[in-house]
């Protein structure tokens, strides 16, 4: 292990479940310690006592934030000043994803997910970039997705948001190199994190749960989760600017690249095929949880029951048709 890490107070948004929790428990197996965030209080708190089971753990410390706004933002990293000293990273995990045909979307959908998705990660580094370039050092990781690279049917707003964070968090290395504050950023295929759970659903929910499900989940498809920590950790100490995680990802982005029309003329057919809207505008949205009581016995979905639990993430004690 490189001690690079050792003693270093890293910040992760959304770090109580997922990919957050994974990158956490990895920095604390380097000798890092960690500051977590979430809106969700019990999945902090088994977060918490996760990476403090660690042996070694040096330091944690939780605490309820809404990364979109900007003063519980401000709250939760001057709190985690206190508790653990200086933050020498700052990890932007943070986000939600938002799905189903576009005509079933409001503005109200957009608008909140580029809050959560965007603006989380330009409030984050609003306070915490002007004390890195003080100290003329420090790092950013920023999590985008292949979906910030790429356009993707059916993931309108978050393919949006995740545009702007890709747009923001590159030109944000460009402007902060000068003052030795590095930042990376990240575009990853879907991994098994068993965030699926909670995904937001529009249009015909049930089966767009069902496609969403196998490309998140089925082994094959997605990624392992573990894995990409270990090769973002590894890019972060490198100094890497760009890492796009996958060979799924780095193919799609190559052919958007080298043959842009062919790529949204395949897409289009490709959402012919997806499940079509039931309405324009739809008001609500349901959180996969409530649905993965009706999905069938498969592979992909035993492969995501397993990561939900191994990344805490909370299934819904009931169902919804």
């Amino acid at each position: 292990m490189s001690r690079r890490w050792k003693n270093k107070v890293v910040v992760i948004t959304g770090g109580a479940r997922g990919l957050g929790l994974a990158l956490a428990r990895e920095f604390v197996t380097r000798g890092s310690k960690v500051a977590i965030c979430s809106r969700n209080k019990d999945e902090l708190s088994r977060a918490k006592a996760d990476l403090l089971s660690i042996p070694d753990a040096l330091g944690v410390f939780d605490m309820e934030c809404d990364v979109s706004d900007a003063k519980q933002v401000e709250e939760f990293c001057k709190a985690a000043e206190t508790a653990l000293g200086p933050i020498d990273v700052l990890v932007n995990n943070a986000g939600a994803i938002q799905m189903g045909p576009y005509v079933s979307m409001t503005a109200e959908d957009h608008e909140e997910v580029q809050k959560g998705n965007l603006w989380g990660v330009i409030n984050t580094c609003q306070y915490l970039a002007p004390k890195m370039i003080a100290r003329r050092d420090g790092l950013i990781v920023n999590i985008t997705s292949i979906g910030g690279i790429v356009p993707v049917p059916h993931l309108l707003p978050y393919t949006a948001s995740k545009f702007g964070a890709y747009g923001f968090s590159t030109a944000l290395y460009v402007e902060l190199r000068k003052y030795g504050v590095h930042v990376l950023t990240v575009a990853p295929w879907l991994m098994r994190t068993g965030s699926y759970l909670n995904v937001l659903l529009k249009g015909k929910k049930l089966d767009e749960f069902k496609w969403f499900n196998f490309l998140a989940n089925a082994p094959l498809v997605s990624m392992d989760t573990e894995k990409a920590v270990r090769k973002i950790v590894r890019a972060a100490e490198s100094r890497r600017s760009i890492l796009v995680l996958g060979w799924k990802a780095k193919a799609s982005r190559l052919f958007f690249s080298l043959f842009p029309r062919m790529y949204l003329r395949f897409f289009s057919a490709v959402d012919r095929a997806l499940p079509q809207p039931n309405a324009i505008h739809e008001p609500g949205a349901v959180q996969g949880k409530l649905l993965h009581i009706n999905l069938p016995d498969h592979a992909s979905k035993r492969a995501g029951d397993q990561a939900a639990g191994e990344f805490n993430q909370s299934f819904a004690k009931g169902g919804e048709k």
